[in-house]
């Protein structure tokens, strides 16, 4: 079986519609159906284990959803406070692990140095029900790589939740919405990050495509990140692999 870190509650029907589209995408090679389960903790599973199910779904997301032994591990966010960020995430027998860790660590290891931690990793889009990618109780290499990106790319973004490619790619593809963002990359197989176009404002952009993911589902999240606002005490980690893949 596969273990998604993916959780069946992330919005009514949500398996469903995750299962319909991963079949959609292998219905003429994989030779059979995709069948689809919750763990007595809520994380999705997959059957049949299959390499190029697998395979299909590492080419869709920037993390790895899928529960492994070894890391980096692709959690879910349950809670900031103003000292400790707690994720959780399933193991390969889609039993939940969970891991606090401490706030100002974990910011100064994506290369925060101000006094505001809490805003920068909101604006980072570190969030309730969010994803984080972590290793050794800290962000993975893998999460520095796609915060780097986000910096070096000086766009407001938005984190979308609870909503598949498909999904993203309508709305964003709508004559309302078209000319407010750049593109979009899929985090994991319900997160994804848009790019607001340069000149377009941010308030302006997130109340749309709210209203717009509001008549798919009310489960759909739209949080608005700010790029002036996610620089502010960032310092320039010096590693130069972050900034390549």
């Amino acid at each position: 079986m596969i273990v998604l870190a993916e959780k069946a509650d992330a919005r009514d029907g949500f398996q469903k519609i995750l299962g319909e589209w991963l079949q959609e995408l292998l219905e003429d090679t994989l030779g059979g159906e995709i069948s689809i389960e919750t763990s007595p903790d809520g994380w999705i599973i997959l059957n049949p284990d299959d390499e190029l199910l697998r395979s299909t779904i590492r080419l869709q997301t920037r993390m790895l959803p899928i529960a492994s032994e070894n890391p980096p591990y692709t959690a879910r966010i349950s809670r900031i406070s103003e000292t400790r960020i707690l994720v959780e995430y399933p193991d390969i027998r889609g039993e939940t692990i969970r891991k606090s860790m401490p706030l100002s660590s974990f910011a100064a290891s994506l290369g925060y140095g101000g006094g505001d931690p809490i805003s920068f990793l909101e604006n980072a889009g570190f969030c309730e029900g969010g994803p984080v990618s972590i290793s050794a109780d800290l962000p993975s290499i893998i999460q520095s790589r796609i915060l780097a990106k986000q910096i070096l790319r000086g766009l407001d973004r938005l984190l979308i939740l609870n909503a598949i490619a498909p999904e993203i790619e309508e709305v964003l593809a709508s004559d309302r919405l078209r000319d407010l963002i750049a593109d979009y990359e899929s985090l994991t197989l319900s997160a994804h990050i848009a790019y607001v176009r340069l000149g377009v404002g941010l308030e302006k952009a997130s109340e749309r495509i709210s209203d717009e993911f509001e008549s798919i589902s009310r489960d759909i999240v739209v949080e608005p990140l700010s790029w002036s606002r996610l620089i502010e005490g960032w310092k320039v980690v010096p590693y130069v692999e972050l900034f390549f893949e």
